[in-house]
């Protein structure tokens, strides 16, 4: 072995572009959003470990943290609250294009000898 290192992690803002190259870099499900887990399914993430995160931000106080901290927080929770939205209203949507294309399928003529003489 000469001691240099063969693959590099990704740095935690290009994540999204380039997933982690090793098992110490993989998040845990608790701490990917819902709604980007659900659109990047190959990503995946340790399903075990990391639960004590979840509703961590919930119990926070304001003057538990930097005011900077706090605001960023609050700017990131609106975000990903206006991302979830999005995410069903898409999913709304695709529903109600497959609802309506079941109903024209239904009514769509069989093929048949009247349909080939028109």
């Amino acid at each position: 072995m000469n001691g240099f290192k063969k693959d590099y992690d990704a740095l935690p803002s290009k994540l999204s572009e380039c997933p982690p190259s090793s098992l110490k870099s993989k998040p845990y499900h608790s701490m990917i959003a819902g709604w980007w887990l659900e659109q990047n399914p190959e990503f995946g993430g340790f399903d075990d470990g990391g639960e004590w995160l979840i509703g961590f931000c919930s119990h926070l106080k304001e003057d538990e943290l930097h005011q900077v901290d706090w605001e960023h927080i609050k700017e990131l929770t609106a975000w990903h609250k206006e991302q979830e939205q999005e995410t069903e209203r898409e999913k709304q949507k695709q529903r109600e294009r497959e609802s309506q294309n079941m109903g024209v399928a239904e009514m769509q003529p069989l093929p048949g000898p009247l349909s080939l003489v028109l």
